[in-house]
Order: C-alpha cells, then sequence, then structure tokens
C-alpha cells in the first residue's frame, strides 16, 4: 500500500498544526524511507543536514549493517527548524504512537497500513530513479530484487512522484526564532513576530529555541513550539 501525495501532504501539514514534535519523525518515515524502529532510534546527531545524509548505525538498523540514506532537498526544508544536537528525533516509541493517534484524528485518517510510509518513499525514489539498486541501498534492503519488487514497488505515475518529492512545509507560515540569524534575517525574524498579532499576517507556527520570554494570546497562531525547553532560562509558556 502506498499514499498519494495528497495524503501525505495533508498528513504532515495536521501534524505541524495539531502536533510538531512529530514532525521530524515522520518527515523521516516519508521522505528517507526509514524502518519504524530505526526511526524510533534515530538520534538528532546521526542526522547530518549539512552534508545531506542521515548515519544509521549497526545497533539501529534490522539488519545490523550501517548506511547512509540521503537527505532529499523537501525533507531538509522538514527537517531544518526543529534540529538538535543530540535526542531522539522521535521523542521514544510510546511518544511518537501518541502523537500519531492524535493526527490521525484530526487528519481524519482510520487506518495506518504496516510500513506505508517506507513503501511510499521507495515507489516515489524508485520513480523518480529508476534505479532498484539504490533504492534497495537507501532502504537498508539486502533481499532479492523480486522480494524488492513484491513488497516496494507499487505503482506511482511520474507526475505523482515529482508531486511527492515537492511536498514541503508551508511557506511563510512558520517563524522560527534562534540566535543563529543575524543581520537582515535576524531583524526580519523580529520585524515579522511583531506583527504576528496582525490579522493580516500569516503566521500560523512560532518555533522558538530558548528565545521568548513570555506567550501570549492570539487567534491567528496555531500553537508555539518551544524546543530546548530543558536548558531555557526563560518561561515556554
Amino acid at each position: 500500500v502506498v499514499w498519494k501525495p495528497a495524503q501525505v501532504a495533508h498528513l504532515l501539514a495536521t501534524a505541524t498544526k495539531d502536533a510538531p514534535d512529530i514532525v521530524p519523525a515522520l518527515a523521516c518515515l516519508f521522505f528517507a524511507g526509514l524502518r519504524p524502529h530505526e526511526m524510533f532510534r534515530l538520534d538528532w546527531k546521526n542526522i547530518r543536514l549539512a552534508d545531506g545524509y542521515i548515519q544509521i548505525d549497526p545497533e539501529t538498523s534490522k539488519v545490523r549493517s550501517a548506511r547512509t540514506v540521503d537527505i532529499s532537498p523537501n525533507l531538509t526544508k522538514w527537517l531544518a527548524p526543529y534540529q538538535k544536537k543530540s535526542g531522539l528525533v522521535s521523542g521514544g516509541q510510546f511518544v511518537f504512537r501518541r502523537l500519531r493517534e492524535l493526527v490521525m484524528v484530526e487528519a481524519g485518517v482510520t487506518t495506518w497500513p504496516v510500513d506505508v510510509a517506507r513503501h511510499t518513499f521507495a515507489t516515489a525514489f524508485y520513480v523518480q530513479h529508476g534505479d532498484a539498486a539504490k533504492v534497495m541501498q537507501q532502504l537498508g534492503h539486502f533481499g532479492s530484487l523480486a522480494t524488492f519488487t513484491r513488497h516496494y514497488k507499487s505503482l506511482m505515475s511520474t507526475k505523482e512522484a515529482q508531486a511527492f518529492w515537492k511536498i514541503e512545509p508551508p511557506q511563510g507560515k512558520v517563524i522560527q526564532l534562534d540566535s543563529s540569524r543575524t543581520g537582515a534575517e535576524e531583524e526580519e525574524m523580529i520585524t515579522r513576530l511583531l506583527a504576528v498579532e496582525s490579522v493580516d499576517e500569516p503566521t500560523e507556527i512560532v518555533i522558538h529555541v530558548n528565545m521568548l520570554k513570555e506567550g501570549w494570546d492570539v487567534t491567528n497562531l496555531y500553537t508555539i513550539v518551544p524546543l530546548r525547553a530543558a536548558n531555557a532560562r526563560t518561561l515556554i509558556e
């Protein structure tokens, strides 16, 4: 079973709005093709955004073999706002499953087929590259080509595959606040934050990394997401 690009986009948009903590894990499942147990064990230190790959260690892999998984351009955009130096990407198996249930309810998804994210990734990747061996390497799949074809290769048109790899976070609806921004980027960040209460401002989500001293009550924000809250010296409400 594979999902259509519109289904994946809707799920991720819902997660961004209602349960942002699960977004990086969902993105890794759909756009990197990780096995669920690999994602549950994945640490942020193994996501090398600057180098463009995810390192899967032997103790994390199902087949006890290390591999690297390419990070697609759209996956980079999904992961960058949430990036941390270390810690479980999923928050742990039980946290992930609880948040996934919440997102499914909000998105109107009634069932989650076994390995649907991995199968969807494999199908879209195969259509994009036309190279079964490369797909199997990305997946860490060491079975026969016949097994790959039977379990992972499903029908998806070229147009659908192109749409899949263009699924990105909502543009202009997210503000990320962190101390890494300087100069013009910092000025733009502050300007957008100060204007967030305006009815014409499109921002729906604020992600802050130990930056905000207080929250505020505005109807045009869906959520304020604190990252690295355990290290914060300021209020995170």
